[in-house]
């Protein structure tokens, strides 16, 4: 096939079959056709984060495939500098005679309002895919503090790079961003008490001689009207909860810091929703006089939702007409306990009638039961519904999958394979 001659967005395509013996459709690996490249290597490193200073910033990147002359790329997010607009700005670097701005070399395109640098490859020279191009430019830094920025990288034509933002902050000036900001559950049971569980650190020390004020958002959905704080650095704050935007706001006390050169861990225990919703990424910043960036923390959390390690399934007969022993691997995220209902859905075209106590086999069928009878389950023909609770003194583990079966009678007429989908329902939602 002919690619298109401008970008577009990937597609995925699907399979089928017709016939006596028809195929379920289903989509391929991986998509194609997308007509857009990536970056390789795109970082930014800084010389200074004193305010006011002279800050030499070195830029470098890889692209994915290799740019040719007229090839363009810009470079954004920069805010905040003291260095005004400049068509002409001088590039610095082992690679800078690589750009060009009107075939002059070692020259790009600076806008200080939009923090913006654009960049034009230079005539008779190309970009390698293969190795790293290292360039350096100067600006001044902001003459207070400010958050560190977080820039990105795109080329917009004539080849298409995806945008792709740094992860390390710069143009701090007297402030910072994290080096650590991760978040820990211990519970996604709907209900249930919930350790939160936070490290962090910055990559400038910030203390109450700082006026540092440290705040974590998006923390919704629990039914905690108090936060009290636990763990290694609680002594360090004092706290403010507001429930109902999810804001955690924790003050520096006095003779105490958050440094640079350690993690801190600390915790707080909320209540989950009584419901399933969908879990939310907390964000972290700080306040005083070395501000850090809002960034977003590494993880999912307050979702009362888990998710499945292992599904599938397979069957011992695909001859029309066959009783056919269909067996389920499933391992959840988190250990499912005595009473959780599970769903196998999807099991369409069976010849099996509805059975409101279906007979389950296999090596962990006992971990299911129905009316105190084991290794028992519910089977609606229609819909393809085999409903499960697990048994009492039972559990399906989060180490170990757990196996089991049932006996469907195939359909008398052939039709394409299903894909079968399960479900836990309550109290620990798994889609």
């Amino acid at each position: 096939l002919v690619n298109r001659a401008v970008a577009q967005t990937p597609v995925t395509p699907s399979v089928s079959a017709g016939g006596a013996k028809p195929l379920t459709l289903q989509t391929l690996s991986a998509p194609v056709l997308g007509g857009t490249g990536e970056w390789t290597t795109f970082t930014i490193g800084e010389s200074s984060i004193v305010p006011g200073a002279i800050n030499t910033l070195t830029i470098t990147i890889k692209p994915s495939v290799t740019f040719v002359p007229g090839q363009t790329l810009t470079v954004f997010g920069l805010t905040g500098t003291q260095t005004g607009d400049n068509a002409r700005l001088p590039l610095g670097g082992v690679s800078s005679s690589l750009f060009a701005v009107a075939n002059v070399a070692q020259l790009g395109g600076w806008t200080q309002n939009s923090g913006t640098l654009v960049l034009t490859v230079h005539a008779g020279v190309t970009v390698p895919a293969s190795s790293d191009t290292v360039f350096t430019i100067q600006l001044q830094n902001k003459a207070a503090a400010q958050v560190a920025q977080l820039p990105s990288i795109v080329a917009p034509q004539p080849q298409i790079m995806k945008l792709t933002q740094d992860s390390v902050g710069v143009l701090g000036a007297g402030g910072g961003y994290w080096l650590t900001k991760t978040v820990s559950e211990s519970s996604k049971v709907n209900g249930a008490a919930n350790t939160l569980t936070f490290t962090l650190r910055p990559s400038v020390a910030v203390g109450q001689v700082d006026n540092a004020v440290i705040s974590i958002t998006q923390l919704t959905g629990t039914q905690s009207d108090v936060a009290v704080l636990s763990g290694p650095a609680a002594s360090k704050f004092t706290v403010a909860w507001t429930r109902n935007t999810g804001s955690l706001v924790l003050t520096v006390n006095a003779g105490s810091s958050v440094p640079n050169n350690l993690d801190t861990v600390f915790s707080v225990v909320v209540t989950n929703t009584a419901f399933a919703r969908a879990a939310v990424t907390p964000s972290v910043s700080a306040s005083g006089s070395k501000p850090l960036l809002e960034q977003a923390t590494n993880a999912q959390i307050l979702g009362g939702t888990g998710s499945w390690t292992t599904i599938s399934a397979s069957e011992s007969d695909t001859a029309v007409n066959a009783v056919n022993t269909v067996t389920f691997s499933i391992r959840p995220s988190e250990p499912l306990t005595a009473g959780q209902t599970l769903r196998v859905s999807n099991l369409l075209g069976s010849q099996t009638a509805d059975t409101v106590s279906i007979t389950l086999s296999g090596s962990h069928s006992t971990r299911f039961s129905l009316d105190g009878v084991s290794a028992r389950g519910s089977w609606v023909q229609n819909t393809g519904t085999l409903s499960l609770t697990v048994a009492a003194g039972q559990s399906l583990p989060n180490n170990a999958d757990t196996v089991f079966a049932v006996q469907l009678k195939n359909k008398a007429a052939a039709q394409p394979a299903v894909l079968p989908a399960v479900h836990a329902v309550s109290p620990l939602f798994i889609p």
